[in-house]
């Protein structure tokens, strides 16, 4: 009773096995008249190293049974023989065309009149070959999607090997009567050029949206719009007629990748996620990903570039989703729109992805789906974004009018504040107004600074009230402050009777602004002179190096300062001025910096010893601003003073002193001169 238990059936299995794997798949074509397609079970070998010839194939491959009449096997780097025998069983010859995947990157027919074994062909072979990385020219058929040319004459058998590489391996072949097949094309593209039309339509109003609003959702969407674009006529092979075959091949991967970067852009300008910092990271995240498929694609690594990114692609869909329902619930009313538009267009991508990765069978709509969801989605998100610009003009008609009434208030408060900081500093930080201003902002820069300080203003202010001393100090800062503004400084602040000020140009301005103020200050000393006050004196210690200007303190309280060493250095140097009983010194550094050191008469002071410096501090004394007989005398008498100091500095004091005490004695005024002649004396006595 073996025929009615199962074994039998498993050995009837194991017998004709052998028979099926060398069996040739046939396709007669009495039942293909207008359209047909492979033969069930169709006979398939896969090449994964990529390396084998057709003799190899006939003599050693072994072919596996697919009862799939679409074959999918996904994202692959391998190539796939296909083995068939095509049959011509009527009357007339027969001609017919296969049209292949745009997938398929390269395609090559081997046909033969007669089969023998499986193992040996026998007459002629004749090849074809075809692929999206032909151009139109070196095709077979010259048609956007690969076709090849079947001949079988009447009463003709032929077998056929196919060897097929392509970026996703969905082995859907078609064989066409020449004339419907004509049909089936014209139609075709007659559905292609409806949907091109309705995205570039899409793509023109949202780009003039743009231009009009200057709302970066819409440039995101625009460029959403060109990466699907793109990426489906790489899809349906329409991208050779605008690139090289090469590249014309690699448009589903690389705009793909683009149109999901701009579809996450969009969605994080349209739904404002920077303000829900967790659902911008997500998004950022989702962004940082595409760099997966990315290096697969620089790689050449096509099969896992497209593995990633459709995965990639899943991971966004839903994320993307979440991230809308959570905008709905958050009562975003615009969300409303956008949620539908884009779980439309999120069901077609999702189907066309599962296909794209084999998990689905390849038909007429799983292969349209992302197209049929992309043309409703662009509609609807169009509308989702006029939506959107009219809940903005509100919110923003509301903010105008807001504004309106708190713009006079804050015009009459900017006037009062930028009493406090000077616009030039403002223009230094790079800033419109004081409401930019926030603590820690700064600049590094290269400026010369000044001080002046009154001479023994504690003894002359313990002499007055405090009302007197208020009137006082205005009454010369605002004779000083004029001469400042004057040479294109400002000064930073007020400290007491001090001033500090700040020179952006040049040095030059700083040196004339400090002459005109000590000149300004005889004036002052005549009008004091005539009301019973006694004269004032000043000094004024310049120097020019490199400082941080900026603001310090907090959001309640900050003012602006400035930070350097070279600021301390002028501090110092303004200090010398009553040692060496001058009116104004210099560094050499502000010396080195200016920029027409003709105008002004300097003399070497004195090589010192700063607080706070290791390095010993060269200053000069800037003679412009001594009276005009000090000065003459001065200016006569440079050269012999240089001599003079540079002799004391090499410790010649002997032949320093006679020089010194000619210059005191031709000018009593010349303190520096009396001081380094009282140093030599007391050098030489003690030695």
């Amino acid at each position: 009773m073996l025929f009615r238990t199962p074994l039998y059936y498993i050995l009837l299995l194991f017998v004709t096995l052998p028979s099926l794997a060398y069996s040739y798949s046939e396709i007669t074509l009495s039942s293909c008249t207008s359209q047909c397609r492979l033969p069930t079970p169709l006979e398939i070998y896969e090449d994964i190293d990529s390396s084998a010839t057709l003799n190899d194939i006939q003599q050693n491959a072994i072919f596996t049974s697919v009862f799939d009449p679409s074959p999918n096997y996904g994202p692959s780097n391998s190539f796939f023989w296909l083995r068939f025998t095509m049959t011509n069983d009527t009357d007339e010859d027969r001609v017919l065309w296969m049209e292949l995947n745009p997938y398929v990157l390269e395609a090559t027919l081997f046909s033969s009149t007669t089969v023998t074994t499986p193992e040996t062909t026998g007459g002629e072979t004749e090849t074809q070959s075809t692929g999206s990385s032909f151009s139109l020219e070196d095709r077979v058929i010259k048609n956007v999607t690969p076709v090849l040319r079947l001949e079988i004459d009447a009463g003709q058998s032929k077998s056929y090997f196919l060897r097929i590489k392509s970026l996703v391996a969905v082995l859907d072949l078609n064989f066409w009567n020449v004339e419907k097949f004509a049909e089936h094309e014209s139609a075709r593209q007659t559905m292609f050029g409806i949907w091109y039309g309705l995205i570039t339509a899409m793509l023109l109003y949202n780009c003039f949206l743009y231009l009009s609003v200057k709302d970066k959702s819409y440039l995101y969407y625009c460029l959403y719009l060109v990466g699907v674009l793109l990426n489906q006529m790489g899809i349906s092979g329409h991208s050779i007629y605008i690139a090289s075959p090469q590249f014309a091949s690699l448009f589903t991967q690389i705009f793909g990748i683009f149109y999901a970067f701009w579809a996450v852009q969009f969605v994080k300008s349209f739904l404002m996620t920077h303000l829900h910092p967790k659902t911008n990271r997500l998004l950022n995240l989702l962004l940082a990903s595409l760099l997966i498929p990315c290096s697969f694609l620089i790689t050449g690594d096509h099969k896992f570039s497209i593995i990633s990114m459709n995965l990639l692609g899943i991971v966004i869909v839903f994320a993307i989703a979440i991230v809308g329902l959570s905008a709905l619930q958050r009562g975003f009313v615009p969300a409303r729109f956008f949620v539908l538009a884009w779980s439309l267009l999120l069901v077609g991508v999702f189907i066309f992805m599962l296909r794209g990765l084999g998990y689905i069978p390849s038909n007429i709509v799983t292969a349209n789906s992302a197209r049929i969801g992309s043309a409703i989605e662009v509609i609807l998100l169009s509308i989702a974004l006029a939506d959107r610009i009219n809940q903005f003009k509100r919110e923003k008609q509301l903010e105008i009018d807001l504004k309106l009434e708190a713009f006079d208030k804050i015009k009459q408060m900017n006037a009062v504040f930028g009493k406090f900081v000077p616009h030039q500093f403002l223009e230094l930080l790079d800033k419109r107004d004081l409401l930019d201003l926030a603590p820690g902002d700064h600049t590094q820069r290269v400026m010369t600074v000044l001080f002046s300080d009154i001479r023994a203003f504690t003894e002359l202010s313990e002499s007055m009230s405090p009302e007197e001393n208020f009137n006082f100090i205005n009454s010369y800062l605002g004779r000083m402050e004029p001469h400042i503004r004057k040479n294109n400084g400002f000064i930073d602040k007020f400290i007491g009777d001090a001033i500090m000020a700040l020179f952006d140009e040049s040095a030059d301005n700083a040196l004339k602004a400090a002459i005109e103020m000590i000149n300004s200050l005889a004036v002052y000393n005549k009008h004091r002179s005539n009301c019973g006050y006694r004269a004032l004196k000043i000094g004024i210690g310049i120097n020019t190096g490199t400082l941080i200007l900026g603001t310090v303190g907090d959001q309640t309280r900050m003012e602006s300062t400035v930070i350097s060493d070279a600021v301390n250095l002028a501090s110092r140097i303004e200090g010398l001025c009553k040692t060496y009983g001058v009116c104004l010194l210099i560094s050499q550094d502000t010396y080195l910096s200016l920029n027409n050191p003709e105008n002004f008469h300097c003399r070497l002071i004195d090589q010192v010893q700063t607080k706070g410096k290791t390095n010993a501090t060269v200053i000069y004394e800037v003679i412009n601003a001594d009276s005009m007989e000090s000065g003459r005398k001065k200016v006569a008498k440079i050269k012999e003073f240089s001599k003079a100091v540079n002799l004391y500095r090499r410790q010649k004091y002997e032949d320093a002193l006679p020089l010194f005490n000619e210059i005191a004695v031709d000018n009593t005024e010349d303190r520096p001169a009396a001081i380094y002649l009282s140093r030599c004396k007391d050098l030489l006595s003690s030695q």
